[in-house]
């Protein structure tokens, strides 16, 4: 009988848009769980600067800055749990820098990835890198995407992704935490999406957008799934309660 594996799925931080609580909160929950497994879900970043959508020039200057808060948020999470295996999964924003050099400067846009990982230190920090599209499949019968469909409703996003790929799935992307179950010929297959760690507003939605603040948390034990998702509402006491089961469970597991 296998260990059960303690995962926490943290996506969508979109710096230097994030929400500052959510990410003290997601550091602390690292600190507390010490998962097995770290999965950062995408969109790490925001790569403002490289987006071909239309930008306000007070920010085009402030890539350094999104560098800058994601090398310390790395180094944090790394000191709050410094034997978890660690997975960042590509998102949309992170390739779109290497999309803008294929436009821009083709003869560059190998260097996007190889930039960005030692810009961050993967490398120092054993942080395994899984390029936009890719999915991280070593904890069966759970596999790990940033996910590339959008779906009304929570929880949609994910499921259209396991049509897809015949597979239960975990995601970012969508800015939601949701689930659903997908019936397959006898399997019964999950579908998640586990929130986000940025500002709930930001400059291309012109109202509060349907986005949940949080994270998720996975025990997998024996091919079966657990999942335990964190709605933050920046209430305090109720994120420390939260937090609390989560540790609670996974100590559990640990026996």
């Amino acid at each position: 009988m296998s260990e059960p594996q303690i995962v926490l799925h943290l996506t969508d931080q979109h710096f230097p848009d994030h929400d500052p609580y959510a990410i003290r909160t997601s550091i602390e929950a690292v600190s507390l769980v010490k998962p097995d497994v770290l999965v950062l879900g995408g969109d790490l970043i925001d790569a403002y600067a490289f987006s071909r959508f239309e930008k306000k020039t007070a920010k085009l200057a402030k890539f350094q800055k999104e560098i800058d808060l994601a090398d310390d948020y790395l180094g944090r999470l790394h000191e709050a749990s410094p034997d978890s295996e660690t997975v960042w999964m590509y998102g949309n924003h992170e390739d779109r820098i290497e999309r803008y050099l294929h436009r821009q400067a083709p003869a560059l846009a190998d260097m996007a990835k190889v930039s960005l990982q030692e810009w961050l230190s993967t490398n120092a920090r054993n942080i395994s890198v899984y390029d936009y599209g890719e999915t991280y499949d070593h904890l069966s019968p759970l596999v790990f995407a940033h996910g590339t469909v959008i779906r009304k409703k929570a929880g949609m996003s994910a499921a259209s992704m396991v049509d897809m790929e015949g597979r239960s799935i975990a995601m970012g992307h969508s800015h939601r935490l949701g689930m659903s179950l997908r019936r397959m010929g006898p399997r019964v297959l999950h579908a998640y999406e586990s929130g986000c760690l940025c500002k709930l507003r930001q400059e291309y939605t012109k109202h509060t957008p349907d986005w949940q603040l949080g994270f998720s948390m996975f025990l997998i034990d024996n091919g079966q799934i657990q999942w335990l998702p964190v709605h933050l509402t920046k209430n305090s006491k109720h994120t420390k309660m939260q937090l609390r089961l989560l540790t609670t469970i996974a100590d559990t597991a640990r026996g």
